[in-house]
């Protein structure tokens, strides 16, 4: 049994229930968590003043910490080998001095060697029949891990996290050939969207029960359509669906989908939301009326930048034209100012000119968002309520947050010691984050992999495995600490047909055909009669 409390423990949980099978077997779930590292990249311009280069050469960007985690899961058959069938990607980033953390769901995949489940539903007991598939009950339940703050125990101030997911329809992602496998099922674009949005809002019920105290806002937009144009891609849910409370429909009604994007507020409860954005600065007051959070509603703060994200992509574009030849600035005039420092502004001053609903807006003229795919955008955002929320910065204490940042950049050793103290720990047995990518490139990602070939997928598991065994010795040899537990890294699951004799018999309709045929017929009913033409 995995350690309690672990996301191996939430991936084990809840494979205990899952739709009826039709054959037994056992499921392996590894769960590979990199070591934190200190990253630039998620808010790189955040720190940086359009115009103020004293301002800018004082603050430094906030403390973000980023973790590679993969979630993979194999299913071995009675009398059978081991066969890779699921892998789930995420980066996982926490602000300790913000007291946030974000999920990114990079990428999800499947190679058709899941587990066979029973195929006649009618069949099936009332109170399976809306049980979850595996691959969908370990998504939903490494996403309520994360967004229940499970991950982030140890870090009591972290109050608000946001997952933030792209639903793009592709062959593969994880597992190269693997979509040539006859039982896995590629999904449409429309048919991914609303998978995530049910995944999703499973998560966002298990939340309300477990953090029944939480704000949760749930969004999601498809750039390019409107709100009507998207209802023939995600239907709007009846109220039909309340005769089947565990249903999924049920879920998705309950968990409040609003259509758009977080980062604007304008509803009535603002000042009930987690200020954003989560670092403010003083340069990102503008003079528009509202509260607080809506002053504070810049590009540079408001939108992460993910590893092969659209959004981000187009960050970059934008900012990478801020350096074309004929744009004109004041930074470019300022003397004694370093190149980098420079054109980091330059960048800020250029996001600056594009509000958010202008950058969403846009978004769907892009290439990966118009030509003929339909990308789904998710965010969810979950915040606990009730205690003092450093998030929350009125205009006087920015000033004063303004000046410690100043004071800490003065004294290098006090800033180091203290990003040192906020820094996140590394989970159990966790390996270094170049490891874990050369793991998932050698052993997954390469084209060589023909996933689709049940000879090779037992192969390239069984590989796998000892690929993850021999990095685990390799950790152990360096750090002189005792071999990795098989229960912080990995855990067996069985999993058993489902009794034959708990089945729904089907009706027999002998009786209904034998008094049919002794019935005579109905006198008002007319038979006409057909003549046919002679042959010549």
């Amino acid at each position: 049994m995995a350690q309690e409390g672990s996301l191996l423990n939430a991936c084990e949980a809840a494979l205990q229930r899952v739709f009826p099978l039709s054959e037994s077997g056992s499921i392996r779930i590894d769960t590979l968590f990199g070591r934190p590292t200190p990253v630039r990249s998620l808010y790189p311009l955040a720190h940086v003043h359009p115009s103020d280069a004293q301002a800018t050469h004082t603050s430094d960007a906030p403390a973000v910490y980023k973790e590679h985690v993969i979630v993979s899961a194999s299913w071995k058959p009675e009398n059978g080998e081991d066969r890779m069938m699921y892998a789930l990607e995420m980066f996982v980033y926490t602000l300790p001095t913000c007291g946030a953390g974000l999920l990114y769901v990079s990428k999800l995949d499947s190679t058709g060697f899941t587990p066979s489940a029973i195929t006649t539903r009618s069949q099936i007991p009332d109170e399976y029949r809306h049980t979850p598939s595996v691959i969908a009950a370990l998504t939903s339940a490494t996403i309520t891990y994360f967004a229940s703050r499970s991950h982030w125990r140890e870090i009591p101030h972290i109050t608000h996290v946001s997952v933030h997911v792209l639903a793009r329809a592709q062959p593969a992602y994880l597992f190269p050939s693997s979509s040539n496998h006859p039982r896995k099922h590629v999904l449409s674009d429309a048919a991914l969207i609303r998978w995530w949005q049910a995944r999703l809002s499973e998560s966002i019920h298990q939340v309300n029960i477990s953090q029944p105290n939480d704000l949760v806002s749930a969004f999601y937009v498809i750039p390019g359509y409107s709100r009507l144009d998207s209802h023939p891609l995600v239907p709007l849910v009846t109220s039909a669906s309340e005769q089947e409370p565990k249903s999924s429909k049920a879920y998705v009604r309950d968990a409040q989908w609003v259509y758009g994007h977080p980062y604007n507020f304008t509803d009535p409860q603002t000042n009930e939301h987690p200020a954003l954005p989560l670092h403010p600065h003083p340069s990102e007051h503008r003079k528009v009326s509202g509260n607080e959070m809506q002053r504070r509603r810049c590009l540079s703060t408001l939108v992460p930048i993910f590893h092969d994200d659209p959004k981000g992509r187009f960050i970059n574009e934008l900012c990478a034209s801020a350096h074309e030849p004929g744009h004109r600035s004041a930074t470019n005039t300022m003397y004694g100012v370093p190149q980098a420092q420079r054109e980091a502004m330059l960048e800020r001053e250029a996001l600056d000119r594009i509000g958010i609903d202008q950058f969403c807006e846009s978004l769907g003229y892009r290439q990966e968002c118009c030509s003929g795919n339909a990308v789904g955008v998710f965010v969810v955002n979950v915040s606990q309520l009730g205690l003092p929320d450093a998030r929350v910065v009125t205009a006087s204490s920015q000033q004063e947050q303004s000046n410690e940042q100043s004071s800490l950049n003065s004294q290098p050793t006090d800033s180091h010691t203290a990003s040192k103290r906020s820094a996140p720990h590394a989970q159990p047995d966790s390996l270094p984050t170049n490891t874990l990518e050369n793991l998932l490139l050698k052993y997954m990602l390469q084209d060589a992999c023909q996933w689709s070939d049940e000879t090779q997928a037992v192969q390239l598991t069984r590989q796998y495995h000892e690929a993850l065994d021999r990095a685990s010795q390799k950790r152990t040899s360096q750090t002189s600490q005792q071999k990795l537990d098989e229960k912080n890294l990995w855990t067996t699951v069985q999993l058993e047909e489902f009794p034959e004799r708990l089945l729904k018999q089907p009706a027999t309709d002998s009786t209904s055909s034998s008094t049919s045929t002794n019935t005579p017929p109905d006198s008002s009913v007319r038979v006409l009669s057909v003549k046919r033409k002679r042959r010549a």
